[in-house]
């Protein structure tokens, strides 16, 4: 069938409807990739073990603390657990610091006052960054223990919408095949469609 083959208005609106219900599942999957990544981000960024946040902003606390000990207590502590001679306390206390101990060595410049000031500034990022999500577009605050229950309900929300479009489209598609068959526009109507396809790529006519 020729590509110039004049296609009769009751078929276009099929064929716009269908568009339509195509473009309206690409805009739910935008909107559940969205809601995904901020659900997981505000989740990793929270995580002790995972947030760079949290790791730098442990770290100059332990170095602040470090700092502030005099130079007696730091070889106190280093000889004690060098010679094993330090119960678990003190062991812990040993590699609570290990870290600040290499910083200041790799920064011997550093001063109480500069690691108490780092510390603070990571402080308040953790409090208005890291403990709250601030969701875009809508310009609401949420705390970070809320996210699960009102991420996971959003989610859900948006997999039932996901699913009724994909419905709607499904719908739409067979209606307009059926319609375009009794037509003899068949060919013409697959090809058209398959043009606009994003995520799938509907095989080519005549090779299958």
């Amino acid at each position: 069938m020729s590509i110039t083959t004049p296609i009769p208005d009751e078929i276009k609106l099929y064929l716009e409807a269908t568009e339509a219900s195509s473009t309206r599942v690409r805009q739910v999957m935008i909107v559940m990739i969205t809601v995904t990544v901020i659900v997981f981000t505000a989740m990793w960024n929270a995580s002790e073990w995972s947030s760079w946040g949290l790791l730098r902003e442990k770290i100059f606390v332990n170095v602040e603390e470090w700092l502030k000990l005099s130079d007696d207590r730091h070889k106190e502590i280093e000889q004690k657990y060098n010679n094993k001679l330090a119960n678990d306390e003190e062991k812990k206390e040993y590699l609570k610091y290990e870290i600040a101990r290499n910083f200041v060595k790799n920064d011997p410049d550093i001063s109480y006052e500069d690691a108490k000031n780092i510390a603070e500034k990571w402080q308040d990022f953790k409090i208005n960054n890291i403990s709250v999500l601030h969701l875009p577009f809508f310009g609401i605050v949420i705390d970070v223990n809320d996210v699960l229950i009102i991420g996971g309900f959003s989610i859900w929300v948006v997999f039932l919408w996901l699913r009724l479009s994909l419905w709607r489209h499904y719908s739409n598609l067979y209606s307009t095949f059926l319609q375009a068959k009794d037509k003899g526009l068949l060919e013409i109507c697959f090809r058209y469609l398959s043009m606009q396809q994003v995520l799938s790529i509907p095989p080519p006519v005549g090779c299958y």
